[in-house]
Order: structure tokens, then sequence, then C-alpha cells
């Protein structure tokens, strides 16, 4: 007899398999319920996506909303820490493209400066202040 390397490791035996497992059988238990998961992962999928189509988007502007924004802007820009007071019309149809005007009216009183506003999409726009007329 053969005397065996003193770092060799046994053989192992051969790892016994359950009857189920090698036929197959095991296995397909697996199918059904994945693929009805698949199927309702797929309509919640459509669902989500029709809903999400449907939103719209506004059809006006609402006037204190941009007064707010142009008014934020006009503080951020001034680097003063109180917030101007703009008024603008009460809504205007929300459409790129469309002009309007706004007021800012100055703390100490005097003439409102105009604000000329600009809608560039459905709920976005730009403004700057018309400069008054000399004379």
């Amino acid at each position: 007899m053969a005397r065996p390397y003193a770092g060799a490791v046994p053989e192992a035996a051969a790892p016994t398999v359950a009857p189920a497992a090698r036929s197959g059988r095991g296995r397909r238990g697996y199918l059904v319920p994945g693929s009805i998961a698949l199927v309702v992962l797929a309509v919640l999928a459509v669902v989500i996506d029709l809903v999400g189509l449907t939103h719209r988007t506004p059809d006006t502007l609402a006037g204190p909303d941009v007064a707010t924004r142009i008014a934020q802007g006009i503080q951020a820009g001034a680097g003063d820490h109180r917030l101007p007071q703009v008024s603008c019309p009460t809504s205007e149809p929300a459409r790129a493209g469309v002009r309007f005007t706004c007021a800012e009216l100055p703390p100490g009183g005097g003439a409102p400066i105009t604000i000329q506003v600009t809608e560039t999409g459905a709920a976005s726009y730009t403004w700057h202040p018309v400069p008054a007329p000399v004379g």
C-alpha cells in the first residue's frame, strides 16, 4: 500500500442530489409564479406610463406665483434681505410667446418699475425691468 502524501486531501464523496432536483421537477415550480409576476409587472408599468401621459400642463400661469418668483429673483440680484413687492395680473394663458407686464413697487414709494414677462414654454418665462422713459 502506498503511503499518501502528507499534504494530500482525501477524496470527497460525491455530493448527493435529491431525485426531484435531478429530474428538473423541483425547478419547474418557479416557472409559473415567475411568469405571473412578470406579466403583473408589465401591466403595472403600462398603467403607470399611461397615467403619466395623461398629466396635463396648466392652461394658465398664476399671477401671484409669477410675482413671487420675480421678487425672489430681484432680491437675489440685489443681495437685499427684504423681498420686494411685485404685482402681476391674476392669470395669463400659459403659451409660449405670450407677453405681459408686472410692476415692482419701490419700498419708499414712488413710481412702480415695469417688468416685462415673456413666456418661453407652458410654465416657463423670462423677465426683465423696462427702462423708465427719459423726458
